[in-house]
């Protein structure tokens, strides 16, 4: 039963000290209670002309309704939507109140997380109403930018200073533009992948490749992270040039410094003048000694900055991060259900720094890594000219083919088992991180039931399985990776022969032959940093897959946006009947039979009734427990509604904001000022 609340004065004559602090809606229902309940109906009409005509209201018969006498002129709602693929968009204009003139109103757009000549066209321009004409309509032309982004949205004001005629709404004067970008994550060549595979979790290694590097493309579309980039290229090149260098310093050291007294210098030498004196290979020896260091100190600067101004991981979890949590805020209702709380915190929470941690930044590595390789070949080229020795093709042999096909066999043999063993320990992960999650939700029941001491068990027992997984992982890790470094002792070993000869028959020098033997171990090492970053990429596979699994559930926008259109549309329609915004009534009409829940819970509600509540009412619903109040609540709030579905029988105005408060408390974890303000602050986010 629905029982409208009015203010009703004791007496006759207390009315005309009310009506000045009444607005002219709840004058006209006074007026009419007073003349159906009241003989002296036409005599009580006259009395009250003049206190009308001070309130600016023209009034009319009962079935009427008063019209302000000013016009108003505003946006049909708060917010509209479209899709990014729309040519434009089109704002719905409204003004109530007098109609008899003409009236201009300028308007502009203003960029927000949607930018103009990126997103939608800059526009300028003016709605005109001519006389008698209560809706006009302003259109923006919109740009594909062909990339996929979130939802983003921006503003249309307009203009105060510009209105002829007409005053702007005080809450309507702005309204927002989102944009649905209805295209798939993160790129159009994952829709083969998407389309073709009802359980992302069984895809192909190729396909998840193919998942993380379209998902790392797009991450690398941020503009604002490519300077970040190039300054941790420029770094890594310059420890890749002071490696270089470092060999070279150490061949001219041990020949030309050290073991000056059992070499002759050959007239054509490079080095002869330097190393000629005792006195000029002290000052070349203190000249190499003071270059080590101070390079060392601008590395040691450059590091600094990079870790703490030019950070790449940062601003990459942090964009995954914040794409994760709102969609999260537009997840269609049965999505919600489908997944747990667990579920979802932990592709938030852990998602994002297993893809850039253990994804990006370790590709980020490779440069440095590959420009080693590169730096060891050059090294061996340059210095069989500059110390007139032959090229030794062994470093070339070890680095090139021997490492490389070593890491392909084992990359092609152990993978796989070494991803699975990987794969059980994510698994009891997650297992773990659930039973959390379920034991602390539901401690109210094992405390009651007296199982602590059974579910603790339960939940070491899943911390010893977790145990067991990640030690299997780590020694089948471990075993692969003693087979690179089997290879590079072997390698040194064989190279301490070859080059002890060469020395001993005068092709090579002794610099050369200890220099070389680094360098055999650097080649060592960057293979199997190779080898390591080639694991983490392909551990980081699931976590792609999950990424993309989030980002393309169905959201509530479309349902919103087409609630939206059918809502503000109505609203016009209605305007041109009643002449007044105010005067437009929520309404529920045809609802019948509203399913709620699932299974054994599943229950019906009788909606069989038509009902209109006038704005500017207060009104009570009265009701036995379990006949529909709440839910009828949660209709009227957006909390049950089903798109279209509802949106036809369950009418809201447009221009109005409804705000669904919940039967139980909820605080957020912040202070008081902040819960007690959250909902008045003015406006919808500018990124949904």
């Amino acid at each position: 039963m629905l029982r409208p609340i009015m203010p009703v004065p004791p007496c006759e004559d207390d009315a005309f000290k009310m009506l000045q602090q009444l607005d002219p809606d709840q004058v006209a229902c006074l007026v009419e209670r007073y003349c159906r309940e009241h003989d002296r109906g036409g005599e009580l009409m006259h009395e009250l002309a003049h206190s009308l005509d001070e309130l600016e209201v023209s009034l009319v018969p009962p079935a009427g309704r008063p019209i302000k006498k000013e016009s108003i002129v505003q946006f049909c709602t708060k917010v509209f939507f479209c899709f990014e693929g729309d040519p434009e968009v089109t704002l719905t204009v409204l003004r109530e109140g007098s109609c008899e003139k003409q009236t201009k109103v300028s308007y502009c757009t203003k960029d927000m997380s949607a930018k103009a000549a990126v997103n939608f066209v800059a526009s300028k321009g003016e709605v005109v109403f001519e006389p008698g004409q209560r809706v006009a309509c302003i259109k923006i032309p919109l740009l594909n930018s062909r990339v996929w982004e979130q939802t983003i949205g921006f503003k249309v004001e307009l203009l105060e200073d510009s209105a002829e005629g007409a005053h702007l709404g005080a809450q309507l004067a702005s309204s927002l533009v989102f944009l649905i970008d209805d295209a798939v994550f993160p790129s159009e060549r994952c829709i083969p992948i998407l389309s073709g595979c009802q359980n992302l979790h069984k895809l192909k290694g190729h396909q998840k490749r193919l998942l993380f590097l379209e998902w790392l493309k797009f991450a690398l579309t941020d503009q604002k992270l490519w300077p970040r980039v190039f300054k941790h290229l420029f770094l890594d090149l310059l420890h890749v040039f002071f490696f270089t260098v470092q060999l070279f310093l150490r061949v001219f050291i041990i020949d030309y410094i050290l073991m000056m007294d059992v070499r002759r210098l050959r007239d054509g030498d490079v080095f002869r003048f330097i190393t000629e004196t005792p006195a000029n290979r002290l000052i070349s020896l203190i000249a190499v000694a003071a270059f080590t260091p101070c390079f060392t100190v601008l590395l040691h600067f450059l590091e600094h900055y990079r870790t703490k101004h030019w950070r790449l991981g940062g601003r990459l979890v942090l964009s995954v991060k914040g794409s994760l949590l709102r969609q999260f805020f537009h997840l269609s209702l049965p999505v919600r259900h489908r997944h747990d709380d667990g579920w979802v915190i932990d592709s938030i929470m852990s998602v994002p720094a297993e893809l850039v941690n253990s994804g990006a930044l370790s590709l980020f590595k490779l440069p440095k890594i590959c420009g080693n390789l590169i730096a060891v070949v050059a090294f061996n080229i340059i210095a069989a000219v500059v110390f007139q020795k032959s090229i030794q093709l062994f470093p070339f042999l070890c680095g090139f083919t021997v490492y490389p096909a070593v890491v392909a066999v084992l990359f092609v043999c152990c993978g796989p088992h070494v991803q699975e063993a990987m794969k059980e320990h994510e698994d009891m992960m997650a297992n773990q991180f659930d039973s959390v999650i379920g034991m602390v939700t539901k401690y109210q029941l094992i405390n009651d039931t007296f199982k602590r001491g059974k579910f603790n068990g339960i939940f070491e027992q899943s911390i010893r399985s977790h145990n067991k997984a990640w030690c299997i992982s780590r020694v089948i890790v471990m075993h692969v990776k003693y087979v690179l470094t089997w290879t590079t002792t072997l390698a040194l070993a064989s190279y301490m022969v070859v080059g002890g000869m060469s020395v001993h028959s005068g092709a090579w020098t002794v610099g050369m032959v200890l220099v070389n033997l680094n360098v055999i171990k650097a080649i060592g090492n960057s293979w199997s940093d190779i080898y390591q970053i080639l694991l983490e990429i392909q551990s980081v596979f699931p976590a792609a897959v999950r990424l993309v699994e989030f980002m393309n559930m169905p959201s509530d926008f479309p349902e919103a946006a087409a609630v939206s259109n059918f809502r503000t549309k109505r609203t016009a329609e209605e305007l041109e009947k009643r002449q007044d915004l105010d005067a437009i009534p929520i309404a529920i009409e045809g609802l019948g039979h509203y399913s709620l829940g699932a299974g054994l819970q599943k229950r019906s509600i009788n909606f069989s009734c038509n009902i209109q509540i006038p704005q500017g009412h207060i009104v009570c619903v009265l009701g036995e427990h379990g006949f529909g109040r709440t839910t009828l609540m949660k209709l009227l709030g957006g909390q049950l509604m089903r798109g279209m579905k509802d949106a036809e029988h369950v009418f809201v105005p447009a221009h109005l904001r409804i705000m669904h408060v919940t039967e139980t408390p909820i605080m957020m974890n912040a202070n008081l000022m902040f819960n007690l303000t959250m909902a008045a602050e003015p406006g919808p986010d500018s990124n949904p």
